[in-house]
């Protein structure tokens, strides 16, 4: 029952991450630029989270703290997920890395550079892959001729 339970849980946070992320991605094609910040900062959460557990380690202290309230529930289950009957597919650094490469920008939309280049420098400390990473290097790339670099 627990595992269910556990299974139930994990399914709704990623279920509630693609539809912040698809609402996410509206609100930066309409340039609501506060609005698509606001939407990928959550699906940045709710992705580290699934990652941080799908990798079996368990979040603790000020790093239990910045991934939220569902950290204690899915600390609590198994570690990783390996269940033949959970077919949701598991998040990756990539799936981060395109978030917070969004994330950046609707930073550089919303005029501030600094937070864009910050959530760019992140992504190129994931290492997520070629796609991701040229994806980061282009946003990279109009923060400086944003910013007048």
């Amino acid at each position: 029952a627990f595992i269910n339970s556990f299974q139930a849980k994990r399914a709704h946070i990623q279920a509630n991450m693609q539809t912040t992320m698809q609402q996410a991605a509206t609100a930066l094609d309409t340039k609501d630029y506060g609005q698509a910040i606001t939407l990928y900062s959550e699906a940045i959460r709710d992705t580290r989270l699934l990652i941080h557990h799908d990798s079996g380690e368990m979040a603790t202290g000020e790093e239990a703290g910045q991934l939220g309230a569902h950290t204690m529930m899915l600390n609590a289950g198994p570690h990783p997920v390996d269940d033949d009957n959970n077919s949701a597919p598991k998040v990756t650094v990539a799936d981060l890395a395109s978030l917070y490469t969004s994330r950046a920008s609707a930073y550089l939309g919303n005029e501030q550079e600094h937070f864009a280049l910050a959530d760019i420098t992140t992504v190129l400390s994931l290492e997520p892959g070629d796609a991701a990473l040229v994806q980061a290097l282009i946003v990279r790339a109009k923060v400086h001729i944003a910013g007048g670099r």
